[in-house]
């Protein structure tokens, strides 16, 4: 934040007035999930009755909850005089950050971190198999996996003029933005 406060006097007898707030904010979340069923046998041979079942679930969930707050302001009976220009600005921004892959092998092998390209706030990766239920007539299995990502981005950027301020800009613009 860039705040002028209550009641101030900031005079520029030459040059501008320039207030800025600016947040940038980077924003990463990866998660995955697995689900495996080979094989769900009972392990006896044939003729028997009965069934065997078997599940295997995985889920994968990825959760961003980012609240910006940026504000720039002159404060209520504040008085701002610039010879040129007074400018106030206040910007956010949310940023996707890259996915790279660690450095996990032995460093002797020189590879390093691997940068991927691509820029996500949020993956989630799902993934299922499954196979017979054996051999039992009416066995199965089951497997089933699924993945979600939920973006919660709640931005509040602001430029605020207090009640009863002066602002003067001699040669120049009043900019509020």
């Amino acid at each position: 934040d860039a705040s002028i406060a209550d009641g101030a006097t900031v005079t520029a007898v030459s040059g501008d007035v320039d207030m800025t707030a600016r947040q940038s904010v980077g924003v990463q979340n990866i998660a995955g999930g697995a689900s495996l069923l080979l094989s769900n046998s009972n392990g006896g041979g044939g003729g028997g009755s009965g069934s065997d079942g078997g599940t295997s679930v995985g889920a994968a969930v990825a959760v961003n909850i980012v609240p910006i707050d940026t504000d720039v302001s002159i404060g209520a009976g504040a008085t701002v005089t610039a010879q040129g220009s007074v400018s106030m600005l206040a910007d956010s921004e949310i940023v996707p950050m890259e996915i790279v892959i660690p450095d996990v092998l032995p460093e002797a092998l020189g590879i390093g971190e691997i940068e991927t390209g691509l820029f996500v706030t949020g993956l989630a990766i799902g993934a299922s198999i499954a196979s017979g239920g054996g051999d039992q007539q009416g066995s199965g299995s089951d497997a089933g996996a699924g993945s979600a990502v939920i973006n919660v981005f709640t931005p509040d950027t602001r430029a605020i003029v207090g009640a009863g301020s002066t602002i003067t800009a001699t040669t120049g613009d009043i900019s509020v933005r």
